[in-house]
């Protein structure tokens, strides 16, 4: 595929792509998730989570590119947005079994799992798997790790920071192939996963300079994309996830990003919504999967589709909620307090 020079780079407040990316990214995660207590087999939602790590990549290099970034206000700012949502919803699970032990029977969070947890430090749960006590926080080791890393390469110049983020990234994957950490901290600090990142950022380097896919080529990539991720799951591949879900993710969002250049991509007012309350969505929606366990096994139901399609709408809409009347409010508090006016 050819990439067209289209001249400057117009100022854009917003990527609308990105915020419906960000949106089929939290509502396929919450799909998957919930179809596994319905289908105890359903996987196919995991892309979600590398489009996220993709639009990561794409955002945080947009961001930095606004102005001069200063280090500790661009680390401050990244930790205001993920770390209280993150702090109340674990607390919230950590908490609730010992308010109703009978309700959550088959959780009892031990200390050490809790505060692992909450300072995103990658390690093994009880039940020995290397996931935090909300289990779809694992992605925020990733996260985490990431804006640890673009941190520190904002020390240097603008003009060398693509070239830093190049290293550290790809030279953490280079030690991971080398020396085969076997412990959940180096497995996830290694991970051919922080490529993703380094995707996003090669594609926002693209839409700034205007070199993307011509609106041909941004539908290919598109619908190669999709089949891809939809030939992975129909024929049970198991491939690297980086090759099985990681391409076509790269593919799907550089794809859409230069369909919205060239003009092809529609303002649709609910799902720019739930693009801003992904990570309500990704993040609650945990709370509303153990309790639909719970009612499900309680009743007795005769799972069916109907069930499963009103349990997805019901986690998105709480997550939505959450957003609104919770997560805002209180990035707003914060920031006034922790942050310095721009």
């Amino acid at each position: 595929m050819t990439l067209q020079n289209a001249g400057p780079m117009l100022k854009q407040p917003e990527v609308l792509s990105i915020q419906y990316l960000r949106a089929f990214s939290a509502i396929s995660v919450v799909s998957s998730h919930m179809g596994q207590i319905f289908y105890h087999n359903f996987f196919w939602g995991g892309v979600g989570v590398d489009i996220f790590f993709v639009i990561s990549g794409f955002i945080m290099w947009m961001v930095s590119r606004k102005k001069e970034a200063n280090p500790s206000v661009f680390l401050k700012k990244r930790l205001l947005r993920i770390v209280p949502l993150y702090w109340l919803v674990t607390l919230s699970l950590a908490i609730c079994p010992q308010l109703q032990p009978a309700l959550f029977s088959g959780d009892h969070p031990i200390p050490s799992h809790v505060l692992l947890s909450l300072f995103f430090i990658p390690h093994l749960a009880p039940d020995g798997k290397v996931f935090p006590l909300v289990c779809q926080g694992w992605t925020l080791y990733y996260e985490m790790f990431f804006y640890l890393l673009f941190t520190l390469t904002l020390a240097y110049t603008k003009k060398y920071q693509f070239y830093a983020l190049n290293a550290v990234l790809l030279g953490a994957v280079f030690c991971g192939y080398i020396f085969n950490f076997s412990s959940p901290a180096g497995g996830v600090y290694t991970s051919p996963l922080l490529i993703e990142f380094l995707a996003g950022i090669y594609i926002c380097h693209a839409w700034i300079n205007n070199t993307v896919l011509s609106k041909n080529y941004a539908y290919v990539a598109i619908v190669l994309g999709i089949i891809g991720i939809a030939s992975a799951y129909l024929l049970h591949l198991q491939l690297p996830r980086i090759t099985q879900s990681g391409l076509p993710a790269t593919m799907i969002v550089f794809g859409a990003v230069s369909l919205e250049s060239r003009g092809g991509i529609p303002k649709i007012r609910w799902l720019k919504m739930c693009g801003d309350a992904s990570y309500a969505i990704y993040l609650t929606h945990y709370l509303a999967w153990l309790l639909m366990s719970i009612v499900v096994a309680k009743l007795g139901w005769q799972l069916n589709g109907v069930i499963y399609i009103v349990s997805v709408f019901a986690a998105v809409i709480a997550g939505v909620v959450t957003h609104v009347l919770v997560e805002k409010p209180m990035a707003r508090f914060l920031s006034r307090r922790f942050t310095p006016p721009a």
